[in-house]
């Protein structure tokens, strides 16, 4: 098994590979994009996880409930235009922690965001925008909702 030196740079102490490392590439060939992760025995080639999609805007006119989100999604924007009320209401709070929705008013009709059962937004149990292009942040704690 290699050696891991170690170089001071700016006083941070970084571990260097050198060529006599332990390096699978027998077993399993890397290919474009991929790193050297280390799976207790040997580095390995793998895949880079992680990382987020870029939210998307959707533009909503009618009442809607916003389903959970997936795992790679941190954020979602909505618009909600329209001459008619509309209420939003927010997915289960628990099941999304850091998980955060921007909402704008684009329309002429109230818009009303609704928690789902007992969670709150800041207390209460929902809010509303009540002029047009007005906007709120949400934000899920885990537990409840907090304006951001």
């Amino acid at each position: 098994m290699g050696k891991f030196p170690y170089v001071v740079l700016n006083g941070i102490r970084f571990r260097v590979m050198d060529f006599s490392c332990d390096v699978d590439t027998a077993t399993t060939a890397p290919t474009t994009n991929q790193v050297l992760s280390w799976n207790g025995t040997n580095w390995i080639p793998a895949t880079v996880g992680g990382g987020a999609t870029r939210p998307t805007i959707s533009d909503k006119t009618s009442n809607f409930t916003i389903s959970t989100p997936g795992g790679s999604v941190l954020q979602e924007i909505y618009t909600v235009s329209g001459s008619s009320a509309v209420t939003m209401t927010l997915p289960d709070a628990t099941a999304c922690a850091s998980m955060r929705y921007d909402i704008k008013r684009l329309g002429t009709a109230t818009v009303t965001i609704a928690c789902n059962g007992v969670q709150t937004i800041d207390g209460s149990a929902s809010i509303q925008l009540l002029a047009q292009y007005a906007s709120v942040t949400v934000i899920s704690t885990g537990s409840n909702w907090i304006i951001i």
